[in-house]
């Protein structure tokens, strides 16, 4: 795994001049000339206010030699109707806006020459960049871009009440003007000219991400847009990775929904290569009286390696949409899902990159199967079939893929140690543990489902887990 050193404060100077073309530090806060692509510009958001942005991550990334910036774009964005599963079609209304991007980035000797874009996950109702913290410790190794874009109407008005000045400019009058936003990051990232986004970047490919509500608009962009948005005779989005969407896709228009009806849909022809990993509770969905959640399975397509319809779908049994939610029956799980994700995103690299054909996994088993489905498990009463890991066929434990009570706990897990007797005659020692899970998790690495380079980050999660266990059942 590559150190990166962290950037000194000339390089940290130089990279903000980098970013906005030609801006100057005063105490006023920043001045830039704008940074055109399309209908759009870019500008610094000044200083004004409490000078934090919203969801900021400086102090990770700078430790990492990163920077961290924030830009308001303004644009023209049309207006779509149609349904989610594509393709689009143009309304011939188009509506101005001005919006926020955070951008973290590293020196530009060090970049990787690719740029993830993210829509912010907006189903708290405000901001979170919710791919990031499963993948954004590959993308700091990587020496990768991160950009997060605000995408809802309702995050306006969030934004307004941490810091009505520093956010004063913003307006997003629909949300169906997220699909024109997010092409047009990628064309001003694109961009060739002296004065783009990033001049002093080599840009070679931009990706898109999410995680749950964030991953619902990026199916919709995949499915709906991306046939359409193209730059120079090229798709302006070179590959998606997908996360924790379940079966759902925004709708193209929602107005000004806070948390928009969504519609049910498989993925689609994928114009651009992609790549969907769903946990096994968004793979079963879940029936609650106050809500129901169709299962990912409702929604599952094949496999495909055709040149015009590249796509993956990875389900990882025992992993949970979220590790823990307060105030639910248990306390949660350590099932480690973001390794997975981190593999699945390498994997999306390389298929993009260098042709090379991400591996093959089956569906997660199931007892039912319906909008609403149930999944076959072992005798330790975990989850069969999917991707296999050592966290699951070396188990401590059973992995429950939903907890109580209500919707919102449906979606956490729950991880409940095996009985002290079983464990003994599984492993009698912790020597005994570590050689099996050892065993499965070089297989893992070696099917590519897990990397090398994480290798001995969950060899000592193992070791730690399974010396606090065996020890408790002794």
């Amino acid at each position: 795994m590559p150190v990166i050193k962290p950037a000194k404060a000339g390089q940290r100077q130089r990279f903000a001049k980098t970013l906005a073309g030609v801006m100057l530090v005063a105490s006023g806060g920043l001045v830039a000339t704008p940074v055109a692509a399309g209908n759009a510009e870019v500008v610094p958001v000044g200083t004004a206010g409490s000078g934090t942005p919203s969801n900021s991550r400086a102090t990770e990334v700078n430790d990492a030699g990163y920077t961290e910036a924030e830009y308001f774009i303004s644009g023209d964005a049309q207006i779509y109707s149609g349904s989610s599963a594509g393709p689009a079609v143009a309304t011939g209304e188009s509506v101005p806006y001005t919006t926020r991007i955070l951008v973290r980035a590293p020196q530009p000797e060090d970049f990787s020459g690719r740029v993830m874009v993210e829509p912010f996950n907006t189903s708290g109702t405000g901001d979170v960049d919710a791919a990031w913290g499963m993948i954004g410790d590959r993308l700091l190794d990587n020496g990768d871009v991160w950009i997060g874009v605000t995408v809802r109407n309702s995050s306006v008005g969030v934004l307004l009440r941490v810091d009505g000045t520093r956010y004063a400019p913003m307006t997003i009058t629909s949300n169906g003007q997220a699909w024109d936003m997010l092409t047009q990051v990628a064309e001003l990232v694109r961009s060739r000219s002296d004065t783009a986004l990033l001049p002093e970047f080599r840009v070679r490919r931009v990706y898109m991400t999410g995680y749950s509500q964030s991953a619902v608009d990026a199916s919709t962009y995949a499915n709906a847009i991306n046939p359409l948005a193209h730059q120079r005779g090229k798709f302006v989005y070179d590959g998606y990775l997908i996360m924790g969407r379940s079966a759902s896709s925004t709708p193209l228009e929602s107005g000004i929904a806070v948390l928009p009806k969504l519609e049910i849909r498989p993925i689609g022809k994928a114009t651009s290569p992609i790549i969907e990993v769903e946990s096994q509770s968004d793979v079963e969905g879940f029936d609650d009286p106050a809500y129901t959640n169709p299962g990912g399975a409702s929604v599952r397509r094949a496999d495909s390696d055709a040149k015009t319809d590249r796509f993956r779908l990875y389900e990882i049994p025992g992993a949970s949409h979220a590790p823990r939610i307060p105030g639910c029956d248990h306390e949660g799980t350590t099932f480690p899902l973001k390794y997975l994700e981190r593999a699945a995103l390498t994997n999306l690299y390389r298929w993009v990159e260098n042709a090379k054909s991400p591996p093959r996994a089956p569906r997660i088993k199931l007892a039912s199967a319906d909008v609403v489905s149930q999944a076959s498990v072992d005798a330790n009463g975990n989850a069969e079939g999917g991707v296999r890991s050592p966290f699951l066929d070396t188990a401590l434990a059973r992995y429950q893929a939903h907890d109580t009570p209500g919707p919102l706990c449906a979606l956490a897990g729950a991880e409940i140690p095996l009985d002290s007797t079983a464990l003994d005659a599984l492993y009698p020692t912790v020597d005994d543990y570590i050689r099996a899970f050892t065993r499965d998790l070089d297989r893992a690495i070696t099917k590519r489902f897990l990397l090398r380079a994480d290798r001995a980050e969950i060899l000592a999660a193992a070791k730690d887990k399974a010396e606090a266990l065996l020890h408790s059942a002794s």
